[in-house]
């Protein structure tokens, strides 16, 4: 097994910039690279159509799990992603998990290569173990709620 090295970058928004823009490209970029993977969201507080469905099932439980399709298409609708925490995953295992904190900032946390230039495109490199959190080890898969389609 390769050894995991974390990253972390904070995405340099420009004025007029809209987040969910810059996100797409991201998750895009992922969905190709890691196919047949699904995002686990743990927060989510959102507008729109596809944005308030999430929110209303996460004030419900405590997470769900959708596609790579589903999240572009909840990137590109209208309205606005105010809070988020969702984790790609695949076969059980955390690859990047994108934090975006009162409708402006974004952290990318990733625990395996790092994204390409062109896709992170403006950003810059955090400490990332400004993320840790009480579970040090990937033993026990976080996903509890069976995959859910939202659209």
């Amino acid at each position: 097994m390769n050894n995991l090295q974390k990253s972390a970058f904070t995405l340099v928004i420009q004025p007029g910039e809209k987040i969910e823009n810059r996100v797409y490209i991201i998750v895009n970029y992922l969905a190709k690279t890691y196919l047949e993977s699904q995002w686990l969201i743990t927060e989510i507080d959102a507008t729109g159509l596809l944005g308030n469905r999430l929110t209303s099932i996460l004030n419900n439980q405590e997470n769900t799990t959708i596609s790579s399709s589903d999240f572009l298409q909840l990137l590109q609708e209208e309205g606005q992603i105010l809070d988020l925490e969702a984790t790609l995953v695949k076969s059980y295992q955390e690859i990047i998990t994108i934090f975006i904190r009162d409708g402006y900032s974004v952290d990318i946390l990733g625990v395996t290569e790092l994204l390409p230039v062109n896709v992170l495109n403006n950003c810059i490199q955090v400490d990332a173990n400004l993320f840790d959190t009480q579970e040090t080890e990937i033993s026990e898969p976080k996903i509890n709620v069976v995959y859910q389609k939202i659209a």
